[in-house]
């Protein structure tokens, strides 16, 4: 009598590659016009710019990924976090970019979100930040905390909640937020993980690189989770390339892409190893 894996086993273990269990947005920048600004379409605040004749800019445009960073191919698309504009710019010119997207605060009443993105900085003289983080309004001014800043700094190399980032390299980007009164626990790939109260976690390409941070402007687990989102601010010149970014309103690190691939490949091989056997 033949023995065949049963294929309710194999959904199942297919289903916890999909990552698609607590997702509540995302956006692949996929549906946008290149070399546009992003309409407020899936995004409730979008602002870029620049003075009318001005060198300075700040854009918030979808870019096609002729050159293959995300690994994608050729015709992918992503979009670029540019700020140029200096902290003194002409009047109507916006001294930060926003990316922003409210009306969350149903789906992450409870207090937990995850967000997962692919992300690039380029080379180049950055001497600012861009906030990654969520809020409870548009993240402007003190409407904004539990958010995590990506340092760029006039170096090689910048950082991100403290943790040196390479200029011109590829993460797959997961920051854990508890914004509850007390810690909560999850599973992640180094097992059963502890989240202090108010506190995040980021893990980069599957490794946790800092644990626990407080942030600034953190709330006292009374304020509710409405918005996620990118700000730049404090800097002559920050720059971000921004890939598949979703939200989850759970505590999650979602697999990079290949390690699902991967995951379900080696189960197909699994099952036919035991219809060879059977």
């Amino acid at each position: 009598m033949k023995k065949i894996l049963p294929y309710s086993c194999l959904i199942l273990a297919l289903s916890s590659f999909s990552a698609t269990a607590g997702l509540i947005f995302s956006d692949d920048f996929e549906s946008y016009t290149s070399g546009q600004e992003i309409p407020t379409t899936n995004w409730t605040n979008v602002l870029s710019g620049n003075s009318p004749g001005a060198v300075d800019s700040a854009t918030v445009f979808v870019q096609t990924d002729t050159t293959n960073q995300f690994g994608l191919g050729t015709s992918n698309q992503y979009v670029d976090l540019w700020d140029n504009s200096p902290p003194t710019s002409a009047p109507g010119e916006p001294n930060s970019v926003y990316l922003t997207r409210t009306g969350l605060g149903t789906a992450l009443a409870g207090g937990v979100a995850t967000l997962n993105m692919d992300i690039i900085e380029p080379a180049g003289t950055f001497t600012g930040r861009i906030l990654i983080g969520i809020g409870e309004g548009v993240m402007a001014a003190s409407d904004r905390a539990n958010n995590i800043n990506w340092n760029e700094n006039p170096v090689d190399n910048s950082s991100f909640g403290g943790f040196s980032v390479d200029r011109d390299r590829l993460y797959n980007l997961n920051v854990v937020y508890n914004n509850n009164l007390t810690s909560i626990q999850y599973d992640s790939p180094d097992g059963l993980q502890t989240l202090d109260a108010t506190s995040a976690d980021i893990w980069l390409d599957g490794v946790l690189v800092v644990e626990n941070i407080t942030q600034d402007r953190t709330w006292d687990g009374g304020t509710a989770i409405d918005a996620i989102g990118f700000r730049s601010f404090s800097g002559d010149l920050q720059r971000l390339l921004v890939d598949n970014f979703s939200v989850y309103d759970e505590a999650i690190v979602v697999p990079e892409p290949s390690t699902a691939v991967l995951g379900v490949a080696s189960l197909f091989g699994l099952l036919a190893m035991r219809r060879r056997k059977a």
